[in-house]
């Protein structure tokens, strides 16, 4: 390869990556969204369906109509995240109890 033709494909590759990084940093949460214990299931079903219109994914909602510990774990931007969890602050929505993301916890 020519060097001509290696700095004009140069800055092209560079951008190409640069996308790719900035795409990599607003990827996808992985979010565990808390159900309040008196929720009904279409409420939570509800919450679920307007996850997924909103281009967000159920990853897992097995535990969703649990009488111990109700919850389901959802795959979604950023932004929805912090939207879905400035609405369940202070005890606001009628059906989400917390929103966080799914992270490994370690204790000492």
């Amino acid at each position: 390869m020519s060097l001509p033709l290696l700095s004009r494909i140069a800055p092209l590759l560079f951008r190409r990556q640069l996308s790719t990084t900035t795409a990599s940093i607003m990827a996808d949460k992985q979010v565990i969204v808390t159900f309040k214990k008196g929720a009904s299931s279409a409420d939570k079903a509800a919450i679920l369906n307007g996850v997924v219109a909103k281009g967000g994914k159920v990853v897992d909602k097995s535990d969703a109509d649990s009488s111990i510990f109700p919850y389901a774990v959802v795959s979604i931007s950023p932004d929805s995240f912090a939207a879905l969890q400035s609405a369940s602050l202070d005890d606001k929505h009628d059906v989400i109890k917390g929103v966080e993301e799914d992270k490994e916890v370690r204790i000492q």
